[in-house]
């Protein structure tokens, strides 16, 4: 929000759903939201790394919502690199997300 807000949007057009813990928490109260204010289109800003799943959950919910993939980091610089580990644990994280979202029937 403060991004966008540095680049001129409006405050007033930026909701910032901070209900939820979990992406499909979020999904069903953006729902909920759109539904309450008569909006037809939204937004999602989303990590590249999570974006695969977040689209899976939202759709499950029935949005079809625009996404606007951030990119987390640049690549590795090596193997042994801090960064390498970084995208090692968020790659991990993500696919075991899949998963248990999976396993859930929340995608």
């Amino acid at each position: 929000a403060s991004w966008l807000a540095r680049a001129g949007v409006p405050s007033s057009a930026v909701v910032v759903e901070r209900a939820s813990r979990r992406t499909r928490g979020s999904a069903v109260e953006v729902a909920r939201i759109m539904r309450e204010r008569g909006w037809q289109s939204l937004v999602v800003v989303v990590s590249q790394f999570d974006a695969p799943r977040v689209k899976l959950v939202f759709h499950k919910v029935g949005l079809m919502p625009s996404f606007l993939e951030v990119p987390e980091s640049g690549p590795p610089l090596d193997w042994f690199s801090v960064s390498y580990l970084a995208v090692f644990y968020h790659a991990t994280y993500e696919y075991l997300g899949l998963a248990y979202y999976w396993s859930r029937g929340w995608i």
